[in-house]
């Protein structure tokens, strides 16, 4: 039995990139929806907010709001956060594949293809 199609997928020699890229990118989309999600409760709460006499209400308010909410979020999931990106990354990580499983499968491509 011969597993050519892992060939395709697991490029030989750059495992450790491959996995490294993955864990970057997790970390990204793990951080980016901490930083959505803190967007969305930011805008909760100002809802639950009383009207402002002073200004009134107005669509540029409302969209200055909108982008002052939405910088606020980044800012604090770019930093520490409030832990939700680190608790999700830990959670979604184990089902990456790890750099050793991605050795021994390069590796036994190796052997298939020296076979041949």
């Amino acid at each position: 039995m011969t597993i050519n199609s892992i060939n395709s997928n697991v490029p030989t020699g750059t495992t450790k990139t491959v996995d490294q890229t993955q864990n970057a990118k997790l970390r990204q989309v793990c951080a980016d929806f901490e930083s959505v999600f803190l967007n969305y409760m930011l805008q909760a709460m100002r809802s639950t907010l009383p009207g402002d006499d002073v200004f009134g209400k107005s669509f540029q308010k409302d969209m200055y709001e909108s982008m002052y909410f939405e910088k606020i979020a980044e800012t604090v999931s770019g930093n520490k956060g409030l832990g939700i990106g680190e608790a999700l990354y830990r959670q979604l990580s184990s089902y990456l594949p790890s750099t050793q499983i991605i050795d021994e499968a390069a590796k036994s491509v190796d052997m298939n293809n020296s076979e041949e």
